[in-house]
């Protein structure tokens, strides 16, 4: 639902119109679902399986399947078979948020709001895309304390709109949660509705008046606007004179006052924007979701290698959370990090800042580095980077040209030198509008980025197309003019992913040439794949030709890669998976399955599958991991004879043994078959090293 509708609604609910007045843009975040689409009208994408965080609601469920993700209506692809109306539920633009589960899941995201007394009224319009029906609305009002209050809606018909809603009476000021969403039917998603919901309005009638924060917000106004001689000082002092005339109307009703509250705000955050610097920065933390880590990392953060710790050892924590990474001194943390996508950003220029510490330890406990500064962590947003070392607290500064723009926040480890990493208290600001020399940092940074990518190498006529926009950019900085550096980002910025997508062939290339040399060092001189142990290295001859040659098309590329895997198959072992053990092949391929080929490595006997937590970087322990199991089973097999290998006879001869590494402290060892083909192991981050490795 868009926003001007809402807007109207306010306006009728002024003159008391059915006696309610459409609160929601006071109390809820995102509740039209009508900006930062995941997928736009006259997309056509075939959506499979994908669950996306949703800008101001916070999910609370841990499966991963199936869809959840802000789609614009008009979209004319599908989510799990499921289709977007081409309007909301008023005929308007904009966009839903689209839901899709299955096997009784409940499927669910929520707001937490604090409302006066009064009698309030939640209307949530929800389209089914589907032909089934099955589902049980969960939409509902969850008080911190005392009854909650829960839909009726048991099913959804086909194709159509269902006007969900709920109505609650408080008697006193209360703090709780605004939940949506529904509980699949039993089965698979094919028995559920597929439902996209237009917005979640909040309607409210017979509420109690509360000017309190009415006038801590008229307070800091006034502090703001001090003498008044900061840019814009005349329009928040007729701001703050309207504020106070609503404050002091001892008539105002409770809309009336979250009205003059909510404008003061957004005259208050045009006034500190307008003389925002450096040195006078405002305060844009409330962009980042989860920024202390207070709740679950997975709130908001992409999370690798790192686990949320209590004790007060990082000093530098804010409050009782903070994430750490730890390896014995002496070893080195490797890759990891943890990251967050702004989408909301206003233009402007910004600094983050984080609480960190990258060290290698003099001993326990230590806080104190051993030796020259460690490498390899970053502070990071966007292309902007700042080295993190010593305990201290690291900042650096970066532009959002285009309004909305994706930015990615973070704290990353590339091959980190350390075996102690914290984190804590991501904190954002704005210093101030863009310049000339905000266009210039940026072209800088991508100039940098665009030669590193041409150093890597990519297809001739993209680098053709690339080497053209960075001469336009070199131009455009010589020249100082911003509207050609403007001009000139536009197209270094689109070469550049045209770049970063022709790389990305030839990385996968090499990748497959690297596990292919592997699959000939593991079954060299076994007799029973002489024949197809000779093809593949015949075909990683041709590959290492190609991977170099860069006048190849995408297609031949492709190709290159079906090929050397068609060779790799007939010499190396297969996967068998099923069901809840790992899934089916065909969601090992999607890399939002809880388990997935794009987390997992394999060795000559055994593939390992590591969760979602540790990241898509092979996790430090894996290599070790894997070595430990193919000597355990070669000695089984080899020494004790419990089974015949490399004749035909033992089903290990197809499949690959099947580890799954669990992202827990926990201690978990378990053991059993899928479908009496092969083995399976799940393992947790705190087993695996017991017994010296025999676990």
């Amino acid at each position: 639902m868009k926003n001007k509708l809402f807007s109207l609604l306010f306006v009728l609910a002024a003159v008391n119109v059915w006696g309610q007045s459409d609160v929601s843009k006071y109390y809820l975040s995102n509740y039209g679902f009508d900006t930062s689409f995941n997928y736009v009208s006259g997309d056509n994408t075939a959506v499979a399986q994908e669950i996306l965080s949703i800008d101001g609601w916070t999910r609370d469920f841990t499966v991963d399947y199936t869809i959840s993700g802000v789609y614009e209506f008009g979209f004319g692809g599908t989510f799990n078979n499921g289709t977007v109306p081409a309007t909301g539920y008023n005929g308007e633009a904009g966009g839903g948020l689209a839901l899709s589960t299955g096997w009784g899941v409940n499927f669910l995201f929520y707001q937490t709001v604090t409302l006066p007394a009064g009698t309030y009224t939640i209307k949530v319009p929800t389209y089914n895309g589907f032909t089934a029906t099955g589902g049980t609305s969960q939409l509902a009002w969850i008080p911190n304390s005392g009854s909650s209050v829960t839909s009726t809606v048991s099913s959804y018909p086909a194709k159509a709109w269902t006007l969900d809603q709920i109505t609650f009476t408080l008697t006193a000021t209360t703090t709780g949660k605004v939940q949506i969403g529904y509980k699949a039917a039993d089965g698979g998603s094919g028995n559920s509705a597929n439902l996209v919901i237009d917005y979640v309005q909040l309607l409210g009638q017979n509420m109690a008046v509360d000017k309190s924060a009415l006038s801590a917000t008229i307070n800091r106004a006034t502090t703001a606007y001090g003498t008044g001689s900061g840019t814009g000082a005349s329009a928040l002092q007729t701001a703050i004179n309207q504020a106070r005339t609503v404050y002091n109307n001892s008539s105002a009703t409770m809309p009336q006052v979250l009205e003059a509250d909510y404008a003061l705000n957004e005259a208050l955050d045009t006034y500190l924007k307008q003389n925002a610097s450096e040195s006078n920065p405002v305060d844009y933390s409330s962009y980042i979701v989860n920024p202390s880590f207070e709740q679950d990392p997975s709130t908001g953060w992409t999370v690798q290698g790192m686990w949320r710790q209590t004790n007060n050892v990082f000093t530098l924590k804010a409050d009782t959370y903070y994430l750490e990474s730890w390896v014995g001194i002496g070893q080195q943390l490797g890759n990891l990090g943890v990251s967050q996508t702004l989408s909301n950003l206003p233009e402007g220029n910004y600094r983050l800042s984080v609480a960190a510490l990258h060290i290698q330890q003099t001993g326990s406990n230590s806080t104190t580095n051993s030796g020259t500064a460690q490498t390899g962590v970053y502070l990071f947003a966007g292309s902007a980077r700042q080295t993190v070392t010593s305990m201290n607290t690291y900042s650096l500064s970066f532009s959002v040209i285009d309004a909305g723009t994706p930015i990615e926040i973070g704290l990353v480890g590339e091959s980190a030198t350390g075996n102690y990493l914290c984190v804590d208290n991501f904190r954002l600001e704005y210093i101030g509008g863009l310049s000339t020399d905000s266009y210039r940092t940026e072209l800088q940074n991508l100039l940098s980025y665009a030669q590193e990518l041409l150093d890597q190498g990519i297809q001739n006529s993209v680098a053709t197309t690339l080497n053209n926009a960075m001469t336009t950019a070199q131009n455009a900085l010589n020249g100082n003019s911003q509207s050609a550096m403007a001009s000139a980002l536009t197209t270094l910025t689109s070469a550049i992913e045209a770049a970063e997508a022709s790389r990305a062939l030839y990385a996968n290339l090499q990748a497959r040439i690297d596990y292919a040399q592997k699959v000939l060092g593991w079954w060299q001189g076994e007799s029973t794949k002489a024949t197809a142990w000779n093809q593949l290295q015949s075909a990683i001859t041709t590959a290492n030709s190609q991977v170099t040659n860069y006048n190849l098309t995408n297609a031949q590329l492709q190709s290159a890669v079906t090929t050397l895997n068609t060779r790799i198959s007939a010499v190396d072992k297969s996967i068998y998976c099923s069901g809840n053990a790992c899934g089916s092949d065909s969601e090992l391929q999607n890399p939002d399955s809880y388990w997935s080929y794009e987390r997992s490595i394999q060795s000559k006997h055994w593939i390992l599958f590591w969760e979602k937590g540790y990241g898509t970087t092979v996790p430090s322990a894996v290599p070790g991991i894997l070595e430990k199991a193919d000597q355990l089973f070669e000695f089984y097999a080899n020494d004790l004879g419990y089974i015949t290998i490399n004749q035909g006879t033992s089903k290990t001869d197809t499949y690959k043994m099947i580890i799954r590494l669990r992202y827990s402290t926990d201690w978990e060892a378990s053991g059993s078959g899928i479908d009496n083909v092969i083995g399976l192991l799940t393992l947790s981050n705190g087993a695996h090293t017991s017994r010296s490795g025999q676990t």
